[in-house]
């Protein structure tokens, strides 16, 4: 099977170069696309809307998540926490949502049948990639047809609301291959392609 991507993972060298093509590309997707894509599917998304549209003068100072490379290739970093005053002067036209300080964030990546959950104390974690814990269920069932892939969520003792998505996330660096080796991830990403010609 041959690789043709935009980035590097820990898995690539299971690819001979030969055979197949299997497309694996970081694009461009906005925040929006995100947000609908994740209500579409069924999942809970913070109430959102441009800074200058959500702004309420009685709560200058609440914090609130703003996004501001909305139409840029996804980085975990884009992200920025800023109080809501402070966002009205610099990004008043940016996409964003509210924060509170009690939410961590999870991020569930899905490899096939594979859940791994990626915990984080707190946005500033999340984009620093920062995890404090990462844990692992199997035979989980994915709800979007891509064979690795992730959604991010904001977490509290009430609430699971998911904020964030990311087609090939990448997976080194996560803790991710002290579970699958480099081929269970290859494999698993040759599948679908695999399958369609016949081959399993």
């Amino acid at each position: 099977m041959r690789l043709d991507t935009n980035f590097v993972d820990y898995y690539d060298n299971e690819f001979s170069g030969v055979g197949f093509k299997i497309k694996r590309f970081k694009e461009s997707i906005s925040k929006l696309e995100i947000l609908r894509l994740l209500k579409e599917k069924g999942y809970e998304v913070p109430h959102y809307g441009k800074v200058k549209d959500l702004y309420n003068p009685l709560y200058p100072y609440k914090k609130i998540i703003i996004y501001p490379d909305v139409d840029g290739v996804h980085v975990k970093d884009s992200f920025k926490l800023l109080s809501h005053i402070e966002a009205l002067r610099v990004y008043p036209l940016k996409l964003c949502f509210q924060y509170e300080k009690d939410f961590k964030i999870i991020q569930e990546i899905r490899i096939g049948n594979h859940c791994f959950v990626l915990e984080y104390r707190n946005i500033s974690d999340y984009t620093r990639c920062s995890k404090s814990s990462i844990s692992c269920y199997h035979n989980s069932k994915a709800d979007i047809d891509v064979p690795i892939y992730s959604i991010s969520f904001l977490v509290s003792d009430k609430d699971k609301i998911a904020f964030d998505y990311e087609p090939y996330p990448v997976l080194g660096g996560t803790g991710i291959e002290d579970f699958l080796s480099s081929k269970e991830v290859a494999d698993i990403l040759s599948h679908p392609i695999l399958k369609r010609n016949g081959w399993v």
